[in-house]
This record gives structure tokens, sequence and C-alpha cells, in this order.
């Protein structure tokens, strides 16, 4: 089977690196629940370009408005995923706007909105860490600690690479479970892949 073009935008504080943990790890959730050939699959999801960490919400959201078509030029789909901590006061808008709400005014903005899915993990990507802790993953205190509280992205690398290898499903899936905004996002990934999506 073929799979749609697709570009992820992720918030990251750093650009474009090889092996980007978190997208490690949505590689890992996506691979979990589609019976696919692995190798389209894997060219989809890591082809240059796919994984875009922008270096802050700033950015992702520069890409889903006045940049987007340069951005998804071929038609590729586009995923946004914000953390929810602090999207709102970007966009001007009650800190406890509701995640339509946000969503809504992002795709307002952009010239092709029927081409871009925004999703926003409460409360941000290290909330994933924070589950996989209460979901006994064997991390240590001491990398939950460099990872989520001193933003420590290299050690945050690491602990999603643990986390996305193959014989680690039912952790994922438990992680899943704790953080569903993330689950969200895996399945806008295949929705999008699949050509079902927006």
């Amino acid at each position: 089977m073929a799979y749609r073009q697709i570009i992820i935008l992720y918030e990251d504080k750093r650009g474009p690196i090889a092996e980007f943990g978190p997208h490690r790890f949505l590689i890992a959730c996506v691979f979990d629940k589609i019976d696919a050939d692995r190798v389209e699959l894997e060219r989809s999801l890591n082809e240059w370009g796919c994984c875009r960490p922008l270096k802050g919400a700033q950015n992702v959201l520069r890409a889903c408005g006045d940049n987007f078509n340069n951005l998804s030029d071929s038609g590729q789909g586009v995923l946004a995923i914000l953390d929810g901590d602090r999207i709102a006061s970007f966009m001007n808008l009650s800190r406890n706007a509701a995640d339509p709400e946000v969503i809504a005014k992002i795709k307002e903005k952009c010239p092709s909105p029927d081409r871009l899915s925004v999703v926003v993990i409460r409360k941000n990507i290290e909330s994933l860490i924070e589950a996989a802790r209460e979901c006994r993953a064997g991390i240590s205190e001491e990398q939950v600690k460099k990872a989520v509280e001193k933003k420590d992205l290299e050690e945050r690398d690491i602990v999603f690479h643990q986390l996305a290898k193959p014989d680690r499903r039912d952790l994922r899936d438990c992680i899943l479970r704790k953080v569903p905004s993330f689950r969200a996002a895996v399945d806008e990934t295949i929705k999008i892949l699949q050509g079902n999506s927006l």
C-alpha cells in the first residue's frame, strides 16, 4: 500500500536532528496500530522533511499560517503537534481555552485548512515521560528529572528511544491511555497516511 506523504511539525526547542526522540516514539505507536508494509510506512514517516522540530510554538503557528503553502507545496497532509501548557496565550486566547477553540483559530489562519490537522498535547510532550514512569517503564527518577524538570533534550531523546523499542508495545499502550491527546496525534497520523483525514 502506498501511503500519503505527511509533514509533522513539533514545537521542539532545537531544530531538525536525526532520530528525534518524540518522532521515534510516534512512529513506534503508529507501527503498533497498523498491520502494513513496514518498509513503505517507515519511508513515509522517515523521508527527509517529514519530521520538523521548529524551535518553538510561534514557528509552528507561522508554518501553519503564512508559510503553509511553502511548507506543503506538493499537497502533503500536515499535522501540527503543539504543547497545551502555553499555546492559548501565544494566540491571545484565555489560558483555559478549550482545544477545539485553539485548533479552530490555528486553522482559520491556514490558507489550506483542509490539509492541516492540529493536535494539542495536554500538558506537553514531557507528559509522555511522566506517564511512562506511572506505567513502570523502568525509567530512573534521575532520567525523569533531567528530561522533564531540567528540559534536558538529549536525556529526553534517550528515554523516548527506550520507549520506542519494538518489545515495549504494552508500555506504549499504557502511556497512550494516560495521555489520550497524544493518542489523538497517533490516530491523526494514521488517517493522513491512509488518506482518510481532514
